[in-house]
């Protein structure tokens, strides 16, 4: 999210499943999403884990194009109809960032790193991008350190490893 510009291929899923762990997306991905999605569908995202397709990520606003084909040729030929354009930075993208009343999400949630990426996202309507990045790191850092995600975190991990095949 942090790129200028977006592409995917159609089979794509996009997402922010650090939830799914106990934890919030981190490197500003609770700041930039909301400026390309906005706050509601963002909060969304990061509080429930489930990923979109790469169609509603480009409906979205998330992803720029849909490559058909070779990703790398489709790639190369989107960056040239933008070149001549000036960058769009997603952390100076605001248009977006309406306020929202989250509390029917906040009902819909339980576990701490849930609410935390509410907070976080939220956030991203309430504080210049770089207090939002600091807000964020907290919040992930809070995360990162909870019972919840050390115990999601090792579940993950060990049902990892009940699907390895034993060698002889």
């Amino acid at each position: 999210m942090a790129c200028h510009y977006r592409v995917a291929v159609p089979d794509a899923k996009v997402g922010q499943p650090e939830v799914n762990l106990g934890l919030i997306p981190g490197a500003g991905g609770t700041q930039r999403l909301p400026r390309l999605v906005g706050i509601e569908k963002a909060a969304e995202m990061c509080a429930l884990g489930a990923p979109v397709t790469a169609t509603e990520a480009h409906a979205l606003g998330i992803i720029d194009e849909i490559i058909e084909g070779d990703l790398l040729a489709g790639a190369l030929a989107f960056a040239a109809t933008v070149a001549n354009q000036p960058p769009r930075r997603t952390c100076d993208r605001n248009e977006r960032l309406r306020s929202t009343d989250l509390s029917a999400l906040r009902a819909q949630v339980h576990r701490h790193a849930q609410l935390a990426a509410i907070d976080a996202v939220q956030a991203a309507g309430k504080l210049p991008f770089e207090e939002g990045l600091r807000y964020e790191r907290k919040l992930f850092l809070e995360c990162l350190h909870s019972e919840e995600a050390k115990q999601m975190i090792a579940e993950f991990f060990a049902s990892r490893a009940s699907k390895k095949p034993t060698s002889h």
